[in-house]
């Protein structure tokens, strides 16, 4: 009976060895993610603060002022009766203002 309770010790003192074992390789592969995570964290903001220093680009401008479609342009144009009833309604009243659609950037 005490040989088998000396076995069984013994076997009970490997299988704790083994998950010790264990548990420091999670412990590693934690640490080593961790350092993986924070590095692309820290290439992430330096990539950001690098965004912020460049200038933006300028703005475009219209090239000719007759390009430039206005409300009044738009409300010349009778579209077809039948695009009328299949048109969806509109969303927001219309600008009056230049938009951005209506200018190019110099080459």
């Amino acid at each position: 009976a005490r040989m088998e309770s000396d076995r069984m010790i013994e076997a009970a003192r490997v299988e704790v060895r083994k998950l010790e074992r264990q548990v420091d390789g999670l412990e590693r592969l934690r640490k080593s993610y961790l350092v993986q995570m924070r590095k692309m964290a820290e290439q992430q903001l330096s990539e950001l603060q690098a965004a912020e220093q460049v200038p933006l680009p300028a703005r475009p401008t219209p090239i000719d002022p007759a390009e430039v479609v206005t409300a009044e342009d738009s409300a010349a144009v009778e579209p077809a009766p039948d695009a009328v009833k299949d048109a969806p309604a509109p969303k927001g009243r219309k600008s009056t203002k230049e938009s951005w659609l209506d200018t190019k950037v110099a080459e």
